[in-house]
């Protein structure tokens, strides 16, 4: 079974709100996408925490949510303990051309290099839906062999 990275950009505009520039057709691809991932698939996540980390800066574990809340609940709570959530280690360097051992020399925006290092080190998809890097950077990801899932490419281009 594959496994998929999910880039912070798809909680949030799962979630819906002022925060993002995406429509309601995109979001809900995203919620449908979130919601399957949880039922079905196994999602990849960093034995550090950074990913956790990030989706804390813009998602909450408390209070009224939204189906990117849930999903970040979800990967929180059961992260040591769900067949379907797979934690791998990367490491991270001070190399500022890299930003992990795990990557080439790239021009990748470093926020997301996190993202990157687990879906190599995991063999996992990255699902995005607004963030153009990963297109920009297309010739970095068929150079490591990983997949990106554009759930909304005429929002992920610049």
């Amino acid at each position: 079974m594959k496994a998929y990275v999910v880039d912070t950009n798809v909680p949030v505009v799962a979630n819906g709100g002022d925060k993002t520039h995406a429509d309601e057709r995109c979001r809900l691809a995203c919620v449908r996408k979130l919601r399957y991932l949880v039922d079905c698939e196994i999602v990849a996540i960093d034995e550090n925490g950074l990913i956790l980390k990030e989706y804390r800066k813009h998602l909450t574990s408390g209070g009224p949510q939204n189906v990117g809340d849930q999903f970040y609940k979800y990967l929180f709570n059961n992260q040591y303990s769900h067949e379907r959530i797979k934690r791998v280690e990367v490491s991270p360097n001070k190399d500022e051309s890299t930003g992990f051992k795990e990557l080439p020399k790239n021009k990748l925006d470093p926020s997301d290099r996190k993202f990157l290092a687990v879906a190599v080190k995991a063999g996992a998809i990255i699902i995005n839906a607004t963030d153009s890097d990963w297109m920009e950077q297309d010739s970095l990801m068929q150079e490591l062999g990983v997949d990106v899932c554009q759930l909304c490419p005429k929002y992920a281009e610049k």
